[in-house]
């Protein structure tokens, strides 16, 4: 694995997804990289979508988010589960 990857292997971690118009849900990463992330949700987010995303994501302390855009999506990453796998680019 490069120094610019890290996948999460047997840890759940969680971020916040906050959307224009689908609003904030808290999801779980597949991975981080240094230009973005991938992760689970069950939420449909049309690509080119903008977002902001905090990571990481605390219920109990603020958080600060950085402007994203979901890039890419799949329908269940093709092992029949019912969530999306989406991949985001961070903003500059």
């Amino acid at each position: 694995m490069d120094s610019q990857h890290l996948k999460l292997a047997g840890l759940l971690q969680a971020i916040r997804v906050r959307h224009p118009v689908r609003g904030n849900e808290v999801v779980v990463v597949r991975e981080l990289a240094r230009g973005g992330l991938s992760f689970y949700s069950a939420t449909k987010y049309p690509e080119g979508s903008r977002v902001e995303i905090a990571v990481p994501y605390s219920s109990k302390a603020p958080n600060i988010y950085s402007p994203a855009r979901i890039v890419s999506s799949r329908n269940g990453a093709g092992k029949g589960l019912p969530e999306y796998e989406y991949g985001v680019a961070y903003l500059e």
